[in-house]
């Protein structure tokens, strides 16, 4: 976890003022302030704001710098800001809470790094939960019957299609919940375990988050352990370069024929 870096406090206030505008003064609030069709269609467009702002950009790429990045080889997934009100796990885009789940289960990329940030102040009700004895312990999960390649088929057809790979059993050790404070920035692997909170909080969580791949770790063949999780497609093509936004799939080459064997999926 990192803390006291001027960089974050800036992204802070800069989302901040966004959800403010979008969802009232007080946006942790915000399932009490409107009806649920209302609240989901603000936070739509709240989150597709929050992608394309260049400012935003912008200021990702000030944190990774402050962080000590060499922002020509670091490459970014999409920027993603989550508003998830208490209660039952939702399964609607704007507003869906997730199960237990390995980002690398859908990514295929062992060294994806995740970095998850809340906006306003957490609760152990309302926050992410990460699994750390599945570290090294499988679960269950729907790795053989999910495909990335149907995934993009699906969406051009227009057709209804798993978002990602999920666990299919209730993780059996303790989860810890990352009750972290605005500015502070969590830093895990995509291989981690992790879930949505769901309880009675009373809060709507808002935090943001993003993912990055190092290439000289890609072409070293760093990465985590996988434990349980099927081999399918890597997902080259949803990281850009923090500099120019050139496409990580062109950098390595179709296939990551540009990688050694053990940074090949």
């Amino acid at each position: 976890m990192v803390r006291g870096l001027p960089a974050m406090g800036r992204l802070v206030e800069l989302t901040r003022a966004r959800a403010e505008a979008a969802l009232g003064s007080a946006p942790d609030a915000a399932h009490l302030a409107f009806e649920f069709e209302e609240l989901r269609a603000r936070a739509g467009r709240l989150r597709r704001d929050f992608a394309a702002a260049g400012e935003l950009r912008t200021a990702f790429a000030e944190v990774f710098s402050a962080l000590g990045f060499a922002p020509e080889e670091t490459f970014g997934d999409r920027r993603a800001l989550r508003i998830v009100p208490p209660g039952p796990r939702r399964t609607e885009g704007a507003l869906r809470s997730l199960p237990p789940h390995r980002d690398s289960w859908g990514s295929n990329l062992a060294a994806q790094i995740n970095w998850w940030a809340p906006v306003y102040r957490l609760e152990a009700a309302n926050t992410l939960l990460l699994y750390p004895d599945y570290w090294s312990k499988p679960i269950a999960n729907s790795t053989s019957r999910w495909s990335l390649e149907e995934l993009y088929a699906a969406r051009q057809r227009g057709e209804a299609y798993p978002r990602l790979p999920v666990a299919e059993e209730e993780p059996a050790a303790a989860a810890l919940p990352c009750t972290i404070a605005p500015g502070d920035l969590l830093c895990f692997s995509g291989a981690q375990l992790h879930a949505s909170a769901l309880g009675s909080s009373g809060r709507t969580r808002i935090s943001f988050e993003t993912r990055t791949v190092s290439l000289p770790d890609l072409r070293a063949g760093r990465g985590a352990p996988n434990v349980d999780g099927h081999p399918g497609l890597a997902a080259y093509r949803w990281f850009t370069r923090l500099t120019d936004d050139a496409g990580l799939q062109s950098v390595i080459g179709e296939g990551g024929t540009d990688l050694p064997e053990g940074g090949r999926t």
